[in-house]
């Protein structure tokens, strides 16, 4: 009895799958290279035993990343579609690239600084590595919209990057005493909820599906622009520090919500259903964003009695012009923005006591909430709150 035929299509998505093991093969080939030189360069400024290290840590990231990917190679189809795409796309790629900065970024985990003044730039290493990794989040999904290649794989892969490198900047922060520790909770937040799922799957419980939401897509943003921010050496500790709280606890509000979800007690767009839990929530987001333009208006107040605030300069005459637009609700999510960077910067410059701690605080809650109501023009939640298409 004759074998059976193989259909076209099936030939052809086996063809496309070896194309893509090829393609990954590249990949690990170019990862070698990447790690080699950068342990290379690194010796000369670090040290030998630093710069193994460094690589070690790098390459068992980069491991990870890479086997995840050959492992997911059949979800490289249109979101829509059933055939196997036999290329990655230039969108898979720049998301591979944040994956491999981030990789560089773990070399620096749990490694001292150096001791001489060669390696003076390697302070900004984890930060401009994670800034730019930030930035190329922005631009993969553009890439993949732009040229009609999203894909299942692709948006796997952006999630679980996002994660990781969240992962591994609040570890970088914390262990180099630039945020709290509870900041950590911002990294395996993630992991965490994957977890909780995978347990009441297993349990046999009901499992409610977390939808995209767009606070929540701000959120996960302002996360990782404090982190890439926190991670440069231009801010000190006093400063990131309590910005890195009111960090964590907007997330973790965040991840109570999508547990919410997942257990039935809330919508997929995260409305909870108890009437008593809804009701507490309606309130606090009325009252909060007023609560938050009055603390704005004390800690501006309390700061001019500074010694250090009433020199006239540029920078104060700033923080008074953002801290009016904050309280009228001007552009507040904005101008809380850049009224915690003009604050932290008084803290770093150890020119800062009471009033401008509680403005910083203040003005990052706002640049999370916004304004509320009432208020008068808030223009930026079209882009911050926009819809993904």
């Amino acid at each position: 009895m004759g074998m059976r035929a193989r259909s076209p299509a099936a030939g052809s998505a086996e063809a496309g799958l070896t194309r893509l093991r090829r393609i990954c093969r590249t990949l690990w080939g170019a990862g070698l290279l990447l790690l080699a030189g950068g342990a290379c360069l690194l010796a000369d400024s670090w040290g030998r035993p630093s710069a193994v290290r460094w690589g070690v840590q790098a390459g068992a990231v980069m491991a990870v990343v890479l086997i995840r990917l050959e492992t997911s190679l059949e979800l490289n189809r249109l979101p829509r579609g059933t055939q196997l795409l036999p290329s990655l796309g230039a969108a898979n790629l720049l998301t591979l690239g944040r994956a491999a900065l981030i990789a560089a970024m773990a070399g620096f985990l749990f490694q001292g600084p150096p001791g001489d003044g060669r390696g003076d730039w390697l302070r900004w290493a984890p930060g401009g590595l994670y800034l730019l990794a930030v930035m190329m989040d922005y631009l993969d999904g553009r890439v993949a919209r732009a040229t009609g290649t999203v894909t299942r794989l692709g948006e796997s892969l952006d999630t679980e990057i996002d994660a990781l490198g969240l992962l591994v900047a609040s570890l970088l922060l914390v262990t180099g005493g630039k945020a709290p520790t509870v900041f950590v909770s911002v990294g395996i937040g993630y992991y965490g909820i994957r977890a909780a799922r995978r347990i009441r799957m297993w349990a046999g419980r009901r499992i409610g599906e977390v939808k995209p939401r767009a606070d929540a897509r701000m959120v996960a943003g302002c996360e990782m622009g404090f982190a890439a921010v926190a991670l440069l050496p231009v801010l000190s500790p006093g400063a990131t520090t309590p910005a890195g709280w009111v960090m964590a606890i907007v997330f973790l509000a965040g991840m109570v919500k999508d547990w919410l979800i997942i257990c039935g007690q809330a919508s997929p767009e995260g409305r909870p259903l108890q009437q008593w839990v809804r009701t507490i929530e309606t309130a606090t987001a009325r009252a909060l964003p007023m609560l938050l333009r009055v603390a704005v208006a004390a800690g501006v107040i309390l700061s001019t009695g500074e010694p250090c605030f009433i020199r006239g300069t540029a920078a104060q005459a700033g923080a008074m012009i953002l801290g009016t637009l904050c309280i009228l609700g001007v552009a507040a999510r904005v101008a809380g923005m850049l009224l915690s960077i003009v604050m932290a910067g008084f803290i770093t410059a150890t020119c800062g006591g009471a009033g401008v701690a509680l403005t910083l605080v203040a003005a990052v809650f706002l640049m999370m909430t916004g304004a509320g109501h009432p208020r008068v023009w808030q223009p930026e939640d079209a882009f911050f709150l926009r819809k993904r298409e």
